[in-house]
């Protein structure tokens, strides 16, 4: 078949837009794709170590009893957060751990972003993935996308939103390659605009970010196992990700949704779709049942799962990713089928 027979063939299900915009979505795996130990597994030995503060915090040392290391997932450990309230009576004793677990991991994940130096070549190669978010689609997948997006549409405008609170891509963003010294990370700071990038609007780091107050905790109330706490409003305005943003009075959640309902191309990476998330999973999943002008394309990491030699293993990986996504945004197979697109182990983002 000819190109233009088989998209026919194919069908087309989305209308065609004149303009993209496209919103990146970037989790954990981002970081740890590029070597950091930035897992929850690696925080959880790091936690471990602090005997002292163990000692003096005991409702730290029931943690790391309750909540093991078996998850390198954050959402795991979040989840593990929410129930471990059912075992804590003193409301006042639970705030006084959070917090000091809070700046503990506001330590760790600072010590392993000033250790972290991007690679040379990296930052054009990020911003050549950006520009163009197909690009790691397999041939069929991309005849099937470009039927549903117009040939000769271009990029409007690219946002990021990261669940991390690292500056890691910021910091990448910012490194300039001096032939002596290698990288040189000229600027730091998180709110700085990238002019010289095409088409990068902004990043926005939903949950917070290093330096300022980070947000740890679950989706919604009904992730709270004690129901004492489930009734108290100053214990959910840390532990409830969304109270948190409304008591800190940020704008970042409303941003975040704005950016999500304006994108006609949502590219999900690094993350596990994890329920204490779940707003923005169900979020996705209205637009795309309420919207024709959008696509999602995930990509899966899956190394010690499929190899070179396997690729027949696809299929599973990504029927099994389907079931997730239809689980997390409520999605069913059609919407699946016409609108969801899978890359498995593709290099975007790294060398």
């Amino acid at each position: 078949l000819g190109k233009t027979h088989l998209m026919h063939a194919i069908g087309n299900h989305i209308i065609k837009n004149s303009d993209k915009k496209v919103l990146y979505i970037l989790g954990n795996g981002f970081d740890r794709s590029l070597g950091m130990a930035t897992g929850y597994s690696d925080f959880y030995k790091h936690l471990s170590s602090y005997s002292f503060l163990v000692q003096k915090h005991p409702l730290l040392k029931k943690m790391i009893e309750e909540i093991n290391c078996d998850s390198n997932l954050w959402a795991d450990m979040e989840i593990g957060l929410g129930n471990f309230t059912a075992k804590i009576d003193n409301a006042q004793e639970f705030e006084n751990f959070y917090y000091v677990l809070s700046e503990i991991l506001q330590e760790y994940l600072k010590n392993e972003i000033d250790r972290y130096y991007p690679a040379i070549g990296l930052r054009n190669k990020i911003i050549n993935d950006l520009i163009v978010p197909e690009k790691y689609l397999k041939k069929l997948d991309k005849i099937r996308f470009e039927s549903a997006v117009k040939h000769d549409s271009d990029i409007d405008e690219i946002s990021i939103i990261t669940l991390n609170y690292t500056y890691t891509l910021e910091k990448i963003l910012k490194s300039k390659v001096n032939p002596l010294l290698g990288p040189i990370i000229e600027e730091k700071n998180p709110s700085v605009l990238y002019n010289d990038i095409p088409f990068l609007k902004n990043i926005i780091h939903l949950h917070g970010e290093l330096g300022n107050t980070i947000i740890l905790g679950v989706d919604n109330e009904d992730q709270i196992a004690n129901e004492k706490f489930k009734a108290n409003d100053d214990l959910k305005d840390f532990l409830v990700k969304i109270e948190s943003n409304r008591v800190m009075k940020e704008t970042r959640h409303l941003e975040c949704e704005n950016l999500i309902k304006d994108a006609n191309i949502i590219v999900l990476f690094g993350l596990s779709l994890g329920k204490t998330d779940d707003r923005w999973w169900k979020l996705i999943g209205q637009n795309l049942k309420d919207r024709e002008d959008i696509l999602i394309i995930q990509h899966i990491y899956s190394p010690y799962v499929i190899k070179e030699t396997q690729l027949t293993k696809i299929g599973s990986i990504e029927r099994a990713q389907k079931n997730v996504l239809k689980d997390r945004m409520e999605i069913n197979d059609e919407i699946i089928k016409n609108k969801v697109f899978f890359t498995v182990n593709e290099p975007i983002f790294k060398i």
